[in-house]
């Protein structure tokens, strides 16, 4: 599940899509295992926390509208 994020990729979905989106990356993130190598473990979780900080902005945003 892997992935690098698209901001407006992201700002087009609705908010139940993106809701489900954080749980499912959230989740992965939980099962994953850092044989990726640990540079590349902690490039992973780099982008996972911007990732979810831009899920949650979006959703955030789109509630007060």
């Amino acid at each position: 599940m892997y992935n690098i994020y698209n901001v407006n990729e992201l700002r087009s979905m609705e908010v139940g899509q993106l809701i489900k989106l954080f749980n499912e990356e959230f989740e992965y993130s939980q099962n994953c295992e850092p044989g990726l190598g640990e540079s590349r473990f902690h490039e992973y979780l780099a982008e996972l926390e911007y990732g979810l900080t831009i899920m949650l902005e979006i959703i955030e945003e789109k509630g007060r509208a």
